[in-house]
């Protein structure tokens, strides 16, 4: 099982390749596949069988590279609560993640 810290370095390597994915894909034809790549694959296989709350929050966040304060506006829900949807996403990443 991975621990929360591997699992947050994953996640930031995650939302890093894809606010520049166009770049990196490009880049593959030159220099190889990203580990990030490889990375968001497997996070996003997992991520799809997640509560739809829990989805929709990953998405937005490492997917649409989104703030939280951002998704709390996008969504009407409150930082309260978009905490609670950080920490059942990193429980379920914890638990799902090999």
């Amino acid at each position: 099982m991975k621990g929360i810290e591997e699992i947050r370095e994953d996640l930031n390597k995650i939302r890093y390749y894809n606010a520049k994915k166009e770049w990196f894909d490009k880049m593959e034809t030159f220099v190889g596949r990203s580990e990030a790549a490889d990375l968001s694959t497997k996070y996003n296989a997992v991520i799809c069988k997640a509560h739809p709350r829990v989805y929709e929050f990953y998405v937005n966040m490492y997917v649409f590279n989104n703030t939280q304060e951002t998704i709390a506006d996008d969504l009407d829900y409150s930082m309260t609560y978009i905490g609670k949807l950080s920490k059942m996403m990193m429980e379920y990443l914890q638990s799902n993640i090999d």
